[in-house]
């Protein structure tokens, strides 16, 4: 089972990704400050971040507290915003980026994703981050 930090305002959003994730600890924060606190706190093996945030901190704050607090975390940077996506891209030069919108479609890359995700026994992020970057390399 995989510890996972979801940093999102939207409630749609988080429905995704928690149905997404649901045989594994979740972690919801719906704020950039929430997030902060909880990277002080908790020992994370994936961190799902978006860059619009709503109100104060937003997804760069969260990246630069990511890079001193756990760099060896898998982060999937799940914006639906490039230019904000490519600069949490640069502070986390190791994230992913997969747009919700392709984490929730009926693709090749969902189901894969949905399969690898419903075993309760995963315990290491490697196939996760193995088989988005085969989705970045398709997209490219």
């Amino acid at each position: 089972m995989l510890s996972i930090l979801i940093v999102e305002d939207s409630v749609d959003r988080i429905d995704v990704l928690s149905q997404l994730y649901a045989r594994h600890k979740l972690t919801v924060c719906r704020d950039g400050q929430s997030a902060m606190q909880a990277l002080r706190d908790v020992s994370f093996d994936l961190i799902h971040l978006d860059f619009d945030l709503g109100a104060g901190l937003d997804g760069v704050d969260v990246a630069m507290q990511i890079r001193v607090a756990c760099p060896e975390t898998l982060v999937i940077i799940h914006s639906e915003h490039p230019s904000g996506a490519n600069e949490i891209a640069e502070i986390l030069p190791g994230a992913l980026q997969a747009p919700i919108s392709i984490l929730s479609a009926r693709n090749r890359i969902s189901s894969q994703l949905k399969a690898l995700l419903s075993d309760s026994g995963l315990k290491s992020t490697e196939r996760i981050a193995s088989l988005l970057r085969e989705s970045q390399q398709d997209h490219v």
